[in-house]
Parts: structure tokens; sequence; C-alpha cells
């Protein structure tokens, strides 16, 4: 053998080690896979829907696969098996539906949807002297319903302009609700419940009252006196904000009755917009231990001083 010979020997072995190295590792069986495959259809008419069937993985609430229907609404896609999955489907002028998928051993999984019709409900919201509220942010809750997964268009989220307006496009048809306003250091309120049986809804007048809730501010310091920033305060409230059918549907709920606020470089603090009641007011920073304090919040539109000392660790 001559020498050419070896030279180009060596060349065709690292040849194939490095294309070695570029193949995708080969360790045992793919993992399993389940096709999930449906239809969508308008809810009433069963009428085919041309949409969009969005499946959801994890904590992050991450889009993994997207899936476009046929003309006739089918759809099917194929993905990897095990865990908990969310099903979204949608479709133009349509409310979106969610359905959860328990992690299951089936290799093939049916899921049909019925899609409710979108109503345009616009109007205004004014406080109980007839005066508009702006400023405010307007949601959609269906009582009694707690939703898995909505598309932030169709939960609302508007802001009233200056003399109040809103407009919500995406409610559903033929469905029982209720609006939710809310707004910056005061309490939630809602509408009376409202029916959507026309394909628009137009001019509607919200008359709600605007209730200013208290307000617990106070400064934070260490036992030798000197102020803390940046701890984080928030508090558990544990009286009733909302009306116990809208509890676990309402965003606000949850806000009015888990207020929080950073002490700033003096150490000073403020909470608004808290229900009158008995209170738990918690801080927090790593440096330090977590404290707590039971506050009662006198009253609306009243104010409580609280000062709360910590310890480092």
């Amino acid at each position: 053998m001559d020498r050419s010979q070896l030279v180009n020997e060596a060349a065709l072995l690292v040849a194939l080690a490095c294309s070695n190295l570029l193949l995708p590792p080969r360790c045992g069986a793919q993992a399993p896979k389940v096709v999930i495959e449906g239809y969508i259809g308008q809810l009433g008419t069963g009428a085919a829907l041309e949409g969009d069937v969005n499946l959801i993985e994890g904590a992050a609430a991450r889009v993994v696969t997207n899936c476009r229907t046929d003309s006739r609404g089918h759809f099917r896609f194929e993905v990897a098996a095990g865990g908990q999955k969310i099903l979204v489907a949608k479709a133009p002028g349509h409310v979106s539906t969610a359905r959860v998928l328990a992690a299951s051993a089936a290799s093939a999984v049916e899921v049909n949807f019925q899609l409710a019709p979108a109503v345009k409900v616009s109007g205004s919201v004014a406080d109980s002297t007839g005066a508009p509220v702006g400023g405010a942010t307007v949601r959609v809750l269906y009582p009694g319903e707690f939703l898995v997964f909505a598309l932030e268009q169709e939960i609302g989220n508007v802001q009233t302009d200056a003399f109040g307006r809103f407009v919500l496009p995406y409610v559903r048809a033929q469905a029982r609700f209720v609006l939710e306003i809310t707004k910056p250091g005061y309490l939630p309120a809602f509408s009376l419940p409202l029916a959507s049986q026309a394909a628009e809804i137009k001019d509607l007048r919200v008359q709600v009252e605007t209730r200013r809730g208290g307000t617990i501010k106070g400064v934070v310091d260490d036992r030798a006196g000197r102020p803390i920033p940046g701890v984080v305060l928030h508090i558990r409230a544990l009286a009733a904000v909302v009306p116990v059918e809208f509890v676990g549907a309402s965003l606000a709920a949850l806000e009015a009755a888990s207020r929080r606020a950073v002490t700033s470089p003096d150490g000073r603090f403020a909470l608004v917009g808290l229900p009158k009641g008995p209170v738990v007011v918690v801080a927090r920073h790593e440096e330090y231990k977590p404290a707590k304090l039971d506050v009662s919040v006198p009253g609306e539109e009243q104010t409580v001083e609280i000062r709360l000392v910590l310890e480092r660790r």
C-alpha cells in the first residue's frame, strides 16, 4: 500500500467520524405519539367552521402546535404523548373554547368543539350621579363559569374613554354575562346580569357604584429605626370583595384581595383600594425575615397607618 493510498484512507476515516458526530444520537425508541383529531362547528346549528386549534402545554401556557382546519371544519395533528394538554379552538366571528386533555395512554383522541357566535357590545359607564367613568377597565364575566383559557380580546380588558364609552367585540352570543368595572384606587364594581340575544348590543348604559377602597400606609424599618427600601408588601383580604358567584372568575377580585406595594428609599409604602374589614399585611425582603400584621381597614376612603419592623436573617 503506497503513501497516497494511506492518506486517502485516513481522510475517509476522518470524514466518516465527522459525519457520525453530525448525526443525531440514537437513544432507544422515539417518544410515543398521540393523534388528536376532531371537528369545529357552530353552536346551535352544527355548521362547519374553518378555524384553528392551538395546543398549549406547560405552566407558561406556551403554544406548542397550531393546526388549521380544512373547509369542513376537521383538524388532525400528532403530538408527543403524556402530560396535561389544553386545546383552544377558534374561528373568525366566534368566541373560542378550550378543553383540557388529561394524560392518557390512548394513541388517538377525538375532540369536537362547538363555538358560539360573537356579539359586539358597546356602551358607556357612569357612576351613581350619572357622571361618566373614564379610564376604567371593562371585562366580561360569565357567572358560574371558570374559564380554563381565553383570548384577551374575549375577556375584554378594554379602557373607557373620557366619556366612559367602551366596545367589547367578542361577547358570547345567547349567554348571560356581567360586566366588571375596575379603576386604580377603587374597589371592583359589577353591572346587573345581561343577556346577549341580538347580533349586536349598542348604547348599553352601565351605572355602577364606584367605591374608593380604604388605604393602609406606613413605614418598614429595622430594630434600629433605619428604613428598609425594596420591601415587598401584599395583603390577604379576609372580607368579601365581590359577590360569591363571581369569585374565581373575577380577576379584579384577586387583585383587590391581594394588593401589592414596594417600599421607597425612605421605607414608606401605601396599599390602596382595599375592602373594608380585616386584612393581613405581609412584608418580605431577601435579607430579612418575613413579617406580618393583622390590620382592620376602617372603611372606604379611610386610611390606617402602621409600622412593620423586620429582623435580619
